[in-house]
């Protein structure tokens, strides 16, 4: 499902429900290569109250919501609320490839051209779980190694971003992957459990363990990002 338009700051698109049945359910049905809901140069959006997933028989590029931008400008105002992802047969491993297979994804793909980052995103009452190979991440994949104190983690850093109060359990490496963030964001009220698990405690088929480890909450070229009243534990 990709959507298409950009909304306005006192006006964004919403995307919901109806009534009190149960969650309208978006399926993959298997296929790769970009996310089950996906967003890509847009702003103002509101994502509620949905299933979302894709599973497959045999690993692959897949992602349940996919934010992605590349060469736009400032992403603003993306907000995911009381989405149930699970069941998204990315790949295991470590290796940048296998590390962008997640239930959900933000990214800025290239800024060479155009200097690209995201402001004012919540990702909040979320359950994701049964994940290859993360639970949440944000991401630069033009550089995420560009560490504060340089010009170009500023150009790069996300602002403004929340995630709170989500449920993130049985994921083959990390609950979040966190990068690229300053002290305007926070991770609090997340309960993570059951995690760097390995393809045999998901599916009970063996694999090699070399590609099992991981951390519940991971966190790379921040600067005062807040990390408050998380829940993690049984992280194998």
């Amino acid at each position: 499902m990709s959507p298409q338009g950009t909304g306005e700051k006192s006006k964004p698109i919403v995307i919901n429900k109806y009534g009190q049945d149960s969650l309208p359910v978006i399926n993959g049905n298997g296929m790769t290569g970009e996310g089950v809901v996906r967003l890509y140069n847009q702003s103002f959006w509101e994502i509620n109250n949905l299933e979302i997933t894709n599973n497959a028989a045999t690993q692959g590029d897949r992602r349940g919501v996919e934010i992605k931008a590349s060469d736009f400008g400032l992403v603003q105002h993306i907000y995911l609320k009381n989405l149930h992802i699970h069941h998204i047969k990315g790949s295991e491993g470590h290796g940048n490839t296998e590390k962008r297979t997640a239930g959900i994804y933000f990214a800025t793909v290239n800024d060479t051209i155009t200097l690209t980052r995201f402001d004012d995103i919540l990702v909040e009452g979320c359950e994701i779980h049964h994940i290859y190979n993360q639970g949440i991440v944000t991401n630069n994949e033009a550089g995420m190694g560009d560490y504060p104190g340089t010009g170009s983690f500023h150009n790069k850093k996300f602002t403004n971003l929340r995630i709170r109060k989500n449920s993130i359990h049985h994921i083959s490496k990390n609950a979040m992957i966190i990068r690229l963030c300053d002290s305007t964001c926070v991770i609090e009220y997340n309960v993570c459990y059951e995690t760097a698990l390995s393809e045999t405690a998901l599916t009970g088929k063996p694999v090699d363990p070399s590609r099992r480890h991981g951390n519940t909450m991971f966190s790379r070229s921040c600067n005062g990002t807040v990390f408050q009243f998380n829940d993690g534990y049984l992280n194998r």
